[in-house]
């Protein structure tokens, strides 16, 4: 299936599409989703809302079910997540957007083989000493049948959109807790972020395979990454945690954004770093905010609890019940006034477990 291009704005909805091999039209058509998509039923959710928002054109990208997993846009570019269930097709679309009623497909970066792109896609200009141009970052999750996948994150220079090329691919953490994982390829990433301060460059991989899950480099030559920093959060901000609540057990670095917002704005030149924010989605610790002007000294600035009982099935039902968690993923506001969030609703009720011998709580996931 493909994308959907929506107008006033922009708007890009994530139907089915993911095989570069697939022919692509873009003759429209309806799209539909099955009970077993990327995320779960859909089913037994709130109903979908359409306010001032008009389709203007689509883009049948591939015939894969349920196969976009994530998108931006940079200029007048899409690139798009080729999200698989099978590996060996995966990658990122290229589609031009600069005529919002024609897009057209331009180009396709492959993965690895043994690799595929989540929810981890995202391009920014560059501009350092050793680089200066447009770079598209992307995750490389791990195929469980390939033994010597790419993991960690891919940096690409679309400068030129349909001409990629290269700048370093499967860059990450290659140890656990300082030891070495001697296996050839980097930890697992589930989702990356680019952002500019100065004349730095800096990355950050959510680590999908130790509890220090926030990876941070510095990517000023975007050639050669370097790993700067990783945190737990969890340890370092324990005030994120509600340990009072038995359904919030399960803490991990989901997904991220960094935002230059000035304490005083427009007092500090753009060429100098000035404040980073970073909006971290931390699954059952909320969104959480940090100061990462200097990566690899973070301050804690804030982060949201989850209201109990569940305000939103509380209002709808009348039922009172203890919250699901699942920070998913957040945006700030153009006027950096407020968050925008989203809970990953797996099912309408959080899942708690009980020993039945002795009555006692047991640790239960949903995944």
């Amino acid at each position: 299936m493909g994308m959907i291009l929506a107008a006033p704005g922009i708007a890009f909805a994530q139907p089915p599409s993911a095989d570069s091999e697939a022919p692509f039209d873009d003759s429209g058509g309806s799209e539909t989703a099955d009970d077993t998509g990327q995320h779960g039923r859909i089913n037994g959710h709130l109903p979908p809302r359409q306010e001032n928002v008009d389709v203007v054109s689509k883009l049948r990208l591939t015939g894969v079910e349920d196969g976009i997993g994530d998108v931006t846009v940079f200029k007048d570019t899409a690139y798009l997540a080729a999200y698989v269930g099978e590996c060996g097709s995966s990658g990122v679309h290229i589609v031009d957007i600069s005529d919002v009623e024609n897009p057209v497909k331009i180009g396709f970066i492959p993965t690895d083989v043994g690799s595929f792109v989540a929810e981890g896609v995202q391009v920014i200009a560059v501009r350092t000493l050793h680089f200066q141009g447009d770079v598209l970052i992307f995750n490389n999750e791990l195929c469980a049948e390939s033994e010597t996948p790419t993991g960690g994150a891919t940096m690409v220079d679309v400068t030129d959109p349909s001409n990629p090329k290269i700048l370093a691919e499967g860059f990450g953490d290659f140890d656990t807790a300082g030891v070495p994982d001697d296996r050839g390829f980097a930890h697992q990433v589930h989702s990356a972020f680019l952002w500019q301060a100065g004349i730095k460059a800096y990355a950050v991989l959510v680590d999908d395979e130790e509890v220090e899950d926030v990876d941070i480099f510095d990517v000023t030559n975007p050639t050669r990454p370097v790993k700067i920093a990783e945190y737990d959060l969890a340890a370092m901000f324990p005030q994120i945690l509600q340990p009072e609540i038995p359904t919030l057990t399960e803490v991990f670095f989901h997904d991220v954004i960094v935002k230059r917002i000035d304490e005083i704005p427009g007092q500090i030149s753009q060429l100098l770093p000035g404040r980073q924010v970073m909006l971290a989605s931390y699954w059952d610790a909320g969104q959480v905010a940090l100061d990462v002007s200097d990566p690899t000294t973070p301050i804690f600035l804030g982060d949201t609890d989850f209201t109990n009982p569940d305000p939103e099935l509380l209002e709808s039902t009348g039922d009172t019940r203890v919250p699901e968690g699942n920070a998913h993923q957040a945006e700030f506001t153009k006027d950096d006034e407020y968050v925008i969030g989203a809970d990953e609703d797996f099912d309408p009720y959080a899942l708690e477990g009980r020993n039945l011998t002795d009555d006692t709580p047991l640790n239960a996931g949903q995944g």
